[in-house]
């Protein structure tokens, strides 16, 4: 074998490695007369010419058990006369016994080991290898395993973990470590890989896995009692093989463990005790059955219309039957040099809403597939990686108003590449001044030259911190309710830190039948001047949590929603309610003191109904156009709620039914908003156009309501 080695994602290789079982014990197929063991040994050479040559060797990873295939930076194929071992260890890693087997590699550091012809692989095994002073190891869970600093981190990972949780090594799966293994691959672009020795690259990778909230619950979740288990099968009843099993918490949509369903297409996935949703990310190149969140009822293709799962300390079903999708794949490179990306998460979205439907991070090779439901999409490439690679939508631009609509049939297959250019990094610590850090906060960015646009969000780390690569201009940043506006990146990256006081507004929103609503957006105004202080989402069981910061002593609050929902956006007004009235006349609600909480308790908004259609501008269909709703009035106060346009010129906003709407206007934000009454309808050319009297019908109906300026 050669030191390059040519590799393909090749996830349902897997099924033809004997015992390679996505969710069944803990070991493989013995050979009933011999077994060898091979593989390659690969490893940080920090400064020399071999390892900068070799940084994304290409080569076939084969690592728990699992065909995971990847090039891997940073390292590169020993050469010959390693030692390489079997032992067994024990929970906390520590060997047990003697060698099982011993050899060392050739001169492309490939090594085979001849093993006793009665050892099973499994967890409580790995092999080893000593080399510059170091030692790596990998799991044994296979008859094929490669040896480099990433299979090392795993195994760190996880027997770290399962020594804390006093469990037992032998009963973790080869799919869970295959799982963590992945994280870790995953994390790549989360540290340095050039010029840096093989014990640090390795500290460096469980770092970056136990700082990220994400990648440190797949972790810890490998040695949780209970968990989720099912069979995932494709349109002809046949089971999909290589698909990534997604468990989030029901609330906020929190990833807390992943695995891959095996050859027969079942899955087992432990997770804590909680309430919890849980997706099949199709990611793989032999199946386009569509990707789908479980429900009761049938799949769903967003996350937020999941159905809840409550996890105790055993195992629930969650049975998927998917239905005939098509695939979107491409490969994700820095402009400048070629090379592809790790740790990029691909987020595939709703065209119309925006909404986050499902996610997967590109792994070192740079591929993305989604094979997903017939629909509409745009999808965005979002780094917060140590790489210096601007975040992007498919299609241009970093705003989901100008995201190339992506419109997928079933048993269509798009191709196609995408280069991130270099951009500026905009990162900083979301701290409070009594609790310290405060992880998981989201933190979204918009651009300001755009008017605010939404430029896409990430969480903090377990640390406090965020980072987000974007293009150079200027931009706003929002989080815990702070706002810092036109901040610019174009002379070089910019950090900025949020640190103030705040205190707590929370409240659970339902529709007049009583279900939860997720994805509403919750607005924060000032009580006394209307202008808009900030906005959080709703979760999928309808809590949401806005913020508040001195010296701010009166607040009103808004919802608007643009998913397609018949539930109307609304201003609160009442106790418990909110309706079709101004912002400017909604309820004024006393703003809680720095780190008091003040709840709304329940409110409930009114039943809706849809208006729809398209702006266009000098005869094209134009994005990031501003909508906006007034009520009660033909002026700026009288507005109720503004939406943009997306690329293709469309909108939608879901608002309360029956109503008669003063004026929607449609307008230009670079050039104001102007106050407009007394016609049906007026306009200025490549400014605005706005209509009065505009009639809402019932309930669960749809109105069309063009623009043309």
């Amino acid at each position: 074998m050669s030191k390059l080695r040519s590799y393909i994602l090749a996830l349902t290789l897997c099924a033809a490695l004997a015992g390679c079982g996505g969710n069944g014990g803990n070991s493989a197929a013995t050979s009933p007369t011999s077994l060898s063991m091979t593989g390659v040994v690969a490893t940080s050479e920090a400064g020399s010419a071999k390892a900068s040559a070799s940084r994304f060797m290409a080569r076939i990873l084969v690592s728990a058990g699992s065909a995971v295939t990847d090039s891997n930076p940073g390292v590169a194929a020993v050469g010959s006369g390693i030692t390489v071992n079997l032992i067994q260890i024990d929970s906390s890693g520590a060997q047990v016994g003697s060698v099982i087997a011993t050899t060392t590699t050739d001169i492309s550091g490939n090594y085979t080991l001849s093993v006793p012809a009665n050892f099973t692989p499994g967890p409580s095994y790995v092999v080893q290898a000593v080399t510059g002073g170091a030692t790596i190891q990998s799991f044994a869970t296979s008859t094929t395993v490669t040896v480099d600093p990433y299979t090392q981190a795993t195994v760190s990972l996880v027997t770290g973990t399962v020594g804390t949780a006093g469990s037992s090594i032998a009963t973790i799966t080869p799919a869970t470590i295959s799982a963590v293994q992945e994280t870790v691959l995953a994390s790549a672009g989360n540290v340095s890989t050039t010029s840096t020795s093989t014990t640090a690259l390795v500290t460096a990778l469980q770092q970056a896995v136990a700082n990220d909230v994400e990648s440190n619950n797949i972790v810890n979740s490998i040695t949780a009692k209970g968990g989720i288990s099912g069979t995932v099968l494709d349109p002809n009843g046949a089971p999909v093989v290589g698909a990534q099993i997604l468990v989030r918490t029901f609330g906020n949509q929190v990833t807390q463990a992943t695995v891959r369903t095996a050859s027969d297409g079942t899955y087992t996935v432990p997770v804590p005790a909680g309430s919890y949703i849980v997706g099949v990310m199709n990611d793989t190149t032999t199946s386009t059955a569509a990707s789908a969140w479980w429900s009761a009822a049938g799949n769903q293709t967003s996350q937020y219309k999941a159905d809840k799962v409550t996890v105790g300390s055993s195992l629930v079903t969650a049975n998927f039957n998917l239905i005939a999708g098509g695939r979107l794949t491409g490969t994700i490179t820095a402009s400048d040099t070629g090379n592809p990306l790790s740790g990029i998460q691909a987020t595939l979205c709703d065209f119309a809403s925006g909404q986050t439907l499902m996610f997967v991070k590109t792994l070192p090779t740079g591929v993305v597939t989604f094979n997903v439901a017939p629909g509409t999409y745009y999808i965005s490439m979002r780094n917060n990686t140590q790489q210096p690679y601007a975040t992007q939508e498919v299609g241009g631009g970093n705003v989901m108003t100008t995201a190339q609509l992506l419109n997928v049939t079933a048993g269509s297959s798009q191709q196609g590449a995408m280069t991130l250019a270099p951009g500026h990094l905009l990162s900083g610590t979301v701290s409070d001044p009594s609790a310290g850090p405060v992880p998981g906060m989201v933190v979204r960015f918009q651009d300001y030259s755009a008017h605010g646009a939404s430029a896409e969000s990430v969480r903090t780390a377990n640390d406090g911190t965020y980072r987000m690569w974007l293009r150079p201009g200027a931009y706003n940043v929002i989080t815990r309710g702070q706002e810092v506006s036109h901040i610019s990146l174009v002379a070089g990256s910019v950090v900025q830190n949020f640190s103030a006081a705040v205190g707590q507004i929370t409240m659970l929103l339902q529709d007049t039948s009583g279900n939860p609503l997720s994805q509403v957006f919750a607005y924060l105004f000032d009580g006394a001047t209307n202008n808009q202080l900030s906005f959080e989402v709703s979760n999928s069981d309808g809590t949401v949590t806005l913020y508040t910061t001195a010296p701010t002593t009166s607040v009103k609050v808004n919802f608007a929603i643009d998913d397609g929902e018949f539930i109307g956006s609304s201003t609160y007004s009442t106790a418990n309610t909110a309706s079709a009235v101004p912002i400017a006349n909604g309820l004024v609600v006393t703003a809680p003191a720095t780190g008091a909480t003040t709840s709304l308790g329940t409110i409930t908004l009114p039943a809706g109904a849809i208006l729809q259609g398209i702006a266009t501008v000098s005869g094209i269909p134009t994005g990031n156009v501003m909508i906006q709703v007034r009520v009660n009035g033909t002026n700026g106060a009288a507005r109720l709620v503004t939406e943009r346009t997306r690329s293709d010129g469309s909108y939608q906003i879901s608002l309360p039914a029956g109503i008669t709407l003063s004026q929607v206007i449609a307008y230009n934000a670079g050039l104001g908003l102007p106050n407009l009454s007394g016609a049906s309808s007026g306009s200025v050319p490549n400014n605005y156009e706005y209509f009065d009297s505009v009639i809402l019908t019932g309930a669960g109906t749809t109105v069309t309501q063009n623009f043309a300026y």
